[in-house]
This record gives C-alpha cells, structure tokens and sequence, in this order.
C-alpha cells in the first residue's frame, strides 16, 4: 500500500496526516514536507498523525531518520507530536530518544488527545 501524506495548517499547528506503508524515503519526504509547511505558515509545531500508517523501518532506519529529522527541524519547530499505532510504538522509544537526544523536542504517542494536549504546552 502506497504512503500518502497530506498537510493541513490551522492556528497551533501544522497536521501531517499519513496512512499507507511508510519506508525510510517515505519519512524522510514527509518530515521535507511539514518542515516547509512549518515555514510557510509561520507556526512552530506539527502533529503527525501516522495511526492508520504501517511503519517499515528498522531501527538504523529509525536512527537515520531521527539525525535528519532533528537536523531539518532544530530552530525550526517548538515542538512534534507523532501519534502512532500501538504495536508500533517501541518500548524504549528509540526514535523519540534520538531525536531528543539532538534537542528536537519530539515525543511520541499512541492517542491523539493527550498528543494535543503536550503539543499545545510545548
């Protein structure tokens, strides 16, 4: 099943929609994508809404992905919010380490709400 995005820009934040298989050029893409939806409408936080994606990284996939992303968005953005899946979400929450460990201020979800919730207070 082909990744598909799509970007909506409202008051508090950029919304990144995806759903389909999301491979590491996928990602890569999309972080590409809300970084200059984040630039264009002057607003420095995203949710990402990927629960009806299916991830296929592995973890050096998550580790890459986590260097560019945090290299893209550092000074960018105050704040990400990714939702995914439950079975997708790591135990150790590896991705979400990278990032904050390259201070992307980055936090990972399995509901939207409580999502919202930290991004509004980012």
């Amino acid at each position: 099943m082909e990744c598909k995005c799509s970007i909506t820009s409202g008051d508090e934040c950029v919304c990144v929609h995806v759903d389909g298989e999301v491979t590491l050029p996928d990602a890569k893409r999309i972080a590409a994508a809300a970084h200059a939806a984040v630039q264009e409408h002057a607003c420095r936080r995203i949710l990402v809404d990927a629960r009806e994606a299916v991830v296929r990284l592995s973890l050096l996939d998550l580790y890459e992905l986590g260097e560019s992303a945090s290299r893209l968005m550092l000074g960018a953005v105050d704040g990400v919010a990714l939702v995914v899946p439950a079975e997708s979400l790591q135990p150790d929450r590896f991705f979400e380490r990278v990032c904050q460990n390259r201070g992307l201020k980055l936090q990972v979800f399995t509901d939207l709400d409580e999502a919202v919730q930290w991004l509004k207070a980012a």
